[in-house]
């Protein structure tokens, strides 16, 4: 299992920001989320069929949540 790190305190403004510094920290956050769940995502992968029951998940779950991106439909 991987160590998680909180959400570093670069996205988390204190002061008032300007418009882009706003947008920035966004799009900042963002891509720390998209991160985190694709560290969610391997500790997923590697879970064996006890543990998916333990959670209530499938293995067919498990493939569904661990494909690649641009397999996932909308």
């Amino acid at each position: 299992m991987t160590a998680r790190i909180d959400t570093p305190a670069l996205f988390q403004l204190h002061q008032p920001a300007t418009g882009f510094v706003r947008r920035l920290g966004a799009v900042g956050l963002r891509l720390w989320q998209g991160y985190e769940r694709h560290l969610q995502r391997l500790d997923l992968a590697e879970l064996d069929a006890r543990m998916l029951a333990d959670i209530g998940l499938s293995e067919a779950d498990r493939r569904r949540e661990c494909r690649p991106l641009w397999l996932h439909r909308g």
